[in-house]
């Protein structure tokens, strides 16, 4: 069961002079089987040049962030979710989840890239509505990914 936060959790576009923060975190989270980091420098700009990411705060702390990347003019990738450790277990993800939502409403279809054995994400894109529709071997560093959709309607 997760413990709710007390202080008042909120969502804002990451400031470019924020980005530091975010590369901190792709890096502590480089040698996780379950998440793709963008740690090379040109991967990494690219990510956030072409991303729309989400600082998630907690109270003024940034807790996580979320983002998403168009694909083409009907589909949009959800490609980062982090939390940061101390964070976990608290209902940020699902906040996260309900940004996305919000931000991504007009978007016909959602795709993401989740690894098989990441049974929390799993679970909590399913809760939301997205169905598994691919299995891809050696999709990231050699891990396997599941391919999840969402369509909105």
């Amino acid at each position: 069961m997760s413990q709710k936060i007390l202080s008042p959790i909120s969502y804002r576009k990451i400031k470019k002079e924020e980005w530091h923060l975010v590369l901190e975190q792709e890096k502590a989270l480089s040698n996780n089987p379950f998440y793709y980091s963008f740690t090379e420098e040109k991967s990494f700009t690219h990510y956030m040049e072409h991303s729309m990411v989400f600082a998630t705060l907690v109270g003024d702390i940034l807790a996580g962030y979320c983002s998403y990347e168009m694909i083409d003019k009907d589909t949009a990738e959800i490609n980062g979710m982090v939390v940061l450790s101390i964070y976990q277990g608290k209902g940020l993800g699902t906040f996260m989840m309900k940004v996305l939502e919000k931000e991504t409403k007009k978007i016909k279809r959602l795709k993401l890239f989740v690894h098989p054995k990441n049974n929390i994400a799993l679970g909590l894109y399913i809760k939301f509505g997205f169905i598994i529709e691919e299995y891809k071997e050696n999709c990231f560093n050699g891990q396997p990914r599941l391919i999840m959709y969402k369509t909105n309607y």
